[in-house]
């Protein structure tokens, strides 16, 4: 009899065993490859229908980023690698009305974190971001910090606050190309500062208290983007000088500043090392 009843205990073990592996197959992770333009640049995994991670990599079939999914399928955590190694790692906090933050920690070649970065975004729209720093005990230090507006002309404000108050604004268009910044002096002047279509700065305004344009400052280029010399007008509008660039083997070797006249009042002169030597006329 007892041999009976151990042999009907091992045969429903075995049922068991194999209902079990049967329900666990049934959700077996899938993986199905994420391609652009034809290129296979990752592998996506799946339990049935449910993404729960993804793996992106490079031209030499290494690991540079995964991806991490909650159950509802939004975005948990991130992590970016470099030559095998942990970069950093970024975990997605989700509340109402389409609000989310970021934490972003970035390590250093021992594996360390060196820094934080925290951010807050309403529908898809980043609207703050923090940097931190860390010392050799984990304090961390706040070292930046920045706040975005949305404007109706589609253009974006980023504004840079220390202690509460903003020291530069930096307004680019839709598509992230900056525009012009501004910067908050002390004495309660700005200096707007306009950039051209290669990032460069091509005209500077100095403002005052009041709003009102002082001094105007325009750089010029030529066609390979090289500093030729500038104009330079007061507050009235009207040129006040101008100077012009001399180069020697593509290396800066003077400036001459001429009146509206066309006199010459100064001349910047530089030697080899770079250090300038001032004449005025």
């Amino acid at each position: 009899m007892k041999k009976i009843i151990a042999i009907v205990c091992a045969l429903a073990c075995a049922l068991c065993f194999f209902s079990c592996k049967e329900k666990k197959d049934d959700v077996k992770e899938t993986v199905k490859d994420i391609k652009e333009n034809e290129k296979v640049v990752g592998k996506g995994y799946y339990e049935g229908d449910k993404l729960i991670r993804e793996e992106f990599v490079d031209d030499a079939d290494e690991v540079v980023k995964k991806v991490f999914y909650s159950d509802d399928e939004k975005v948990e955590k991130e992590e970016e690698f470099f030559s095998g190694s942990l970069k950093s790692d970024t975990a997605y906090t989700y509340g109402e009305d389409g609000k989310y933050t970021t934490k972003k920690n970035n390590y250093n070649k021992a594996g360390e974190v060196k820094s934080v970065v925290d951010s807050e975004f309403k529908d898809g729209k980043l609207t703050k971001e923090t940097k931190s720093t860390l010392d050799k005990d984990g304090k961390a230090t706040v070292t930046e910090e920045y706040h975005y507006k949305y404007n109706e002309d589609g253009t974006v404000t980023k504004s840079q606050k220390e202690d509460g108050k903003t020291v530069k604004d930096t307004v680019s268009d839709a598509e992230g190309k900056d525009l012009y910044t501004v910067d908050y002096l002390e004495n309660g002047t700005k200096q707007k500062k306009y950039l051209n279509d290669k990032g460069k700065v091509d005209k500077i305004e100095n403002i005052s208290k009041d709003d009102a344009v002082m001094r105007t400052v325009e750089n010029l280029f030529d066609e390979y983007g090289q500093p030729t010399g500038y104009r330079e007008y007061d507050e009235n509008g009207y040129l006040d000088y101008y100077g012009e660039y001399k180069y020697v083997d593509k290396k800066l070797t003077s400036i001459i500043v001429y009146d509206a006249d066309g006199e010459v009042v100064r001349t910047v002169s530089y030697d080899e090392n770079g250090k300038a030597e001032i004449s005025e006329n």
